[in-house]
């Protein structure tokens, strides 16, 4: 719109409306901006499924330096039972000097190990608040578990979900066709533009009597760039670069994808097998060391045989909590790695949870005796 006074002095108003009929490069503007807000919507979920991985991960480590922690401070009890056993054994006649200090070695070492456990704990409980960013209270741990295989217990069926729902994989496809809408944005720079111009006029003249003036009119504008010193190429030939480097990075995430959920489908599997050959071991070391104690007590077996079945007996307790919590952290994994990890798989961990109360520690818990 424009309004003021000729060299006449005559007074001019003015309005001009243009609507582009036909514009390349704008058609390929909006097909970029589309490209770009599905890569943005992608990379925001699995943003989403990598947070619920990590809070997770760093949950489920807490309570494994939790267990282990548990696991030292009664190892630590069960060696400071022992040792004073061995002393009692040597004060009236029945026992052996080199045996006690055995005994000694042992409570030593398992007191070093229970503080580096509970340093773990602190640390654990440090990396889930770094992530949450909420003081931690009591954490509600396992309650009783079975080990679940993947189902559909088949990789195929996995690799497909991968294949279609992974957001890393659909960020990618993204960016492939927004990096070819840019091609086509540039190549594009020297293609016509049509538009529809519309003016309107009026005018009133200085003249006795004043005369008025009033003019409408349309047209169609025809705009032909001829040349713009190389910049269109330049811009053209990078765009196309982007394309390829894109296209070399989409492959480059399908097979990390088929990797990862591959790995992520075996270490399920493996996980199921862990978890009852952990049980089954806890179990037998249990009933070992119950008998290795009745032993020494009789005379038929050394300190030498408690203090290793003791042992023993606390890395099975080790090696179940390990496997107990790595059959959660697997299924969420395998789950993330197809790409289908959502809100609803945390409510179902949360399911599982539950308040554990405090118990005090009990002898009988490791075959202790009199």
């Amino acid at each position: 719109m424009n309004m003021g006074k000729d060299s006449a002095g005559n007074e001019r108003y003015g309005i001009t409306l243009t609507q582009p009929l036909f514009n390349g490069q704008t058609l390929s503007a909006l097909a970029l901006a589309r490209a770009r807000v599905r890569a943005g919507a992608a990379a925001l979920a699995q943003t989403e499924q990598r947070v619920i991985e990590a809070v997770t991960d760093a949950y489920f480590g807490v309570l494994k330096a939790q267990a282990d922690a548990r696991v030292a401070t009664r190892e630590q009890r069960l060696l400071a039972d022992i040792y004073r056993q061995t002393r009692a054994f040597l004060r009236v006649g029945k026992g052996d000097p080199i045996a006690v200090e055995e005994a000694r070695a042992n409570l030593a070492s398992a007191r070093a190990g229970t503080i580096v456990a509970e340093n773990a704990v602190r640390v654990a409980r440090q990396r889930l608040q770094r992530l949450t960013h909420h003081p931690l209270g009591r954490l509600r741990d396992l309650g009783r578990v079975q080990a679940q295989p993947p189902h559909p217990d088949a990789i195929g069926p996995w690799l497909a979900m991968a294949f279609a729902h992974q957001p890393l994989l659909k960020q990618a496809r993204a960016d492939v066709r927004a990096a070819r809408a840019a091609v086509a944005y540039h190549e594009r720079a020297h293609w016509p533009t049509i538009a529809l111009v519309g003016e309107a006029e009026h005018g009133l003249g200085i003249l006795l009597p004043p005369v008025e003036v009033n003019q409408a009119g349309a047209s169609l504008q025809l705009s032909m760039p001829i040349y713009q010193g190389g910049g269109v190429s330049a811009a053209t030939a990078q765009a196309q670069a982007a394309v390829r480097v894109n296209r070399s990075r989409l492959r480059d995430i399908r097979d990390t994808i088929r990797l990862d959920t591959k790995t992520a489908f075996l270490d399920l599997q493996s996980s199921v097998t862990e978890f009852n050959a952990a049980r089954a071991a806890r179990r037998a070391a249990r009933i070992s060391l119950q008998a290795t104690r009745k032993g020494y007590t009789v005379g038929t077996r050394s300190i030498i045989d408690v203090l290793s079945t003791a042992t023993q007996y606390a890395a099975a307790q080790r090696s179940y909590n390990l496997a107990l919590y790595d059959q959660i952290v697997a299924r969420v994994a395998l789950k993330g790695a197809a790409g289908i990890l959502t809100p609803a798989d945390v409510a179902t961990i949360n399911a599982m949870l539950i308040r554990r109360p405090r118990r005090a520690f009990k002898p009988q818990d490791f075959g202790a005796h009199g």
